[in-house]
């Protein structure tokens, strides 16, 4: 029962905090002159690409944690087996990445 009022309680709160939309914006004033709006997108583009960087570089390293050790082709080594503390560290480095 009391599972249930925690999940009730939950979801109207989910639906009452739908009503309060902000309004959805990028955070920089509309470009006034030609050279500002070409800054805006060059800003884009770049971030476009450290988010790409970055998606690869933590699909790589959840890959390497997660994948067999008959993918990893490293027969030759032991492979130990990782923690949840290992885990949970790189978890938070790529947190504080963000």
């Amino acid at each position: 029962m009391q599972g249930l009022k925690k999940i009730s309680l939950g979801i109207s709160a989910l639906l009452v905090s739908l009503s309060a939309r902000a309004d959805y914006a990028w955070n920089f004033p509309e470009p006034v002159t030609p050279m500002a709006l070409d800054t805006l997108h060059v800003h884009n583009k770049f971030m476009l690409i450290c988010m790409a960087i970055f998606v690869a570089v933590l699909a790589i390293m959840i890959y390497s944690i997660f994948a067999p050790v008959s993918y990893t082709h490293l027969d030759v080594y032991k492979r130990q087996s990782i923690s949840r503390v290992e885990v949970a560290q790189i978890i938070c480095y790529y947190a504080c990445l963000c």
